[in-house]
């Protein structure tokens, strides 16, 4: 596909491998080129400078090569990049910027560690605004301290220092959408009302609401809230999304097309061939550093020894990992957007140390109480590019309660039929 623009008397046509340009002015124009993004983009050197005569034409071609070495989370991620092109101003002499211009490409994501998996039940911290009033919310399991929105939970709050205190409830217009439509607060809502300075309740499962608190005193005002979402199904067994007006119709499909894809693989014995699929791995690894193709460091990349391969690599029906995956998935809550996951775990209630889903380099997450199974929960970031291979990751973390990343990239690799170190 072409894309073209007119910038200050430059046409530029981009193609899937080049720039095209061509000089509509009056006057011979040189230019410089400058790339930024990701770093797999190249340019040759001999093109970094261009002159273009008057009514002339000239080409940048350009690639992206290898990415990184590291390990898969994706097998078609989005790579971005940018081709800056800069001229001298013939009055001041300075550079100025004449496009820039965007290219992408699809490949597989590599990140260089991961650590997805959560057993701790984060503690729900209050929101303070400038000066007190002080809120504090808490959702969690009845009887609990394990954070959970959706289905039944405890919704509690504390507020302090507030001379004017009050709460309404609201739900959307619809729990899932249309592709490209939006929703807002109005399927029902409640009037603001006075409110204690402490409560709780229990609510069952039922429609999403939002319940918002608002506090006031001399020196200023707060609000927070904390929203119990309806689950939608996703269409495969009982697996489902939270909803709430925040999901669509196919982001669903999304998620199901990625469970029927991994069954499929798993129920074909995939994994039957992942005592063979690791020692491949090294060796690819060890015979491309013996080439010079890869560095030294490559082998932090190379799987241990797995005590447990005959779990890990059993057959279909013979209480192998295969069939406890096979057999999580049926029921599993998926979270797909950051700002619906439970408090805690969330942008906004996090720790300042910690990252949130579809953070840099957070493509999916996964939480597991061997306590509390009903609040356990994968989350694979969409809009990051998270894609099958992403969410069978997590489904190993959320199936064996491991948090084992070797064994999650192994798995998943095998599955997918993907050699990464053939790709680095």
């Amino acid at each position: 596909m072409e894309v073209s623009s007119q910038l200050r008397g430059l046409t530029i046509t981009k193609s899937s491998n080049a720039l095209l340009l061509k000089n509509t002015g009056k006057k011979d124009l040189t230019l410089s080129v400058e790339l930024a993004g990701s770093k797999a983009l190249s340019v040759p050197e001999k093109y970094r400078t261009l002159k273009i005569k008057a009514n002339g034409y000239a080409r940048i071609p350009y690639r992206f090569g290898k990415m990184n070495i590291g390990w898969p989370i994706a097998l078609n991620g989005r790579h971005t990049a940018a081709i800056r092109l800069w001229s001298k101003d013939p009055k001041s002499k300075k550079k100025v910027l004449i496009a820039n211009t965007i290219v992408e490409t699809r490949s597989p994501i590599f990140v260089t560690e991961l650590h997805c998996m959560e057993t701790t039940e984060q503690e729900q911290h209050a929101m303070k605004g400038n000066s007190p009033p002080v809120i504090t919310m808490r959702a969690v399991k009845p009887g609990t301290s394990v954070p959970k929105n959706t289905g039944e939970v405890e919704l509690s709050w504390e507020i302090t220092g507030a001379d004017v205190m009050e709460d309404y409830i609201t739900s959307p217009d619809a729990e899932v959408l249309e592709p490209g439509s939006f929703t807002a607060g109005g399927g029902w809502e409640c009037s603001p009302h006075v409110t204690p300075p402490s409560n709780s309740y229990i609510y069952t499962p039922g429609p999403t609401i939002t319940q918002t608190l608002h506090a006031r005193n001399a020196d200023g005002e707060v609000y927070e809230h904390e929203t119990i979402y309806y689950t939608a199904s996703v269409g495969y067994h009982n697996a489902r999304c939270p909803a709430g007006g925040t999901i669509h119709t196919d982001e669903l499909g999304t998620i199901r097309s990625f469970l029927e894809d991994i069954e499929a693989r798993l129920r074909s014995n995939a994994l039957a061939d992942l005592p063979e699929f690791v020692e491949d791995w090294n060796r690819t690894i060890e015979e491309r550093i013996e080439r010079g193709e890869l560095p030294d460091r490559a082998r932090d990349f190379m799987f241990p020894e797995f005590d447990d391969m005959d779990y890990l690599s059993g057959r279909v029906g013979t209480g192998s990992l295969a069939d406890d995956i096979l057999s999580a998935m049926e029921n599993v809550l998926i979270y797909i957007k950051p700002y619906t996951l439970p408090r805690g775990y969330r942008p906004g209630t996090l720790p300042a140390d910690r990252h949130a889903l579809c953070d840099d380099g957070v493509y999916g997450m996964t939480f597991h109480s061997s306590r509390h199974p009903d609040c356990n929960w994968v989350s694979v970031c969409l809009d990051s590019d998270a894609d099958a291979l992403t969410l069978l990751h997590e489904l190993y973390h959320y199936a064996t309660g491991s948090g084992d990343e070797h064994k999650a990239f192994a798995v998943s690799c095998c599955c997918f039929d993907f050699l990464a170190p053939e790709h680095w």
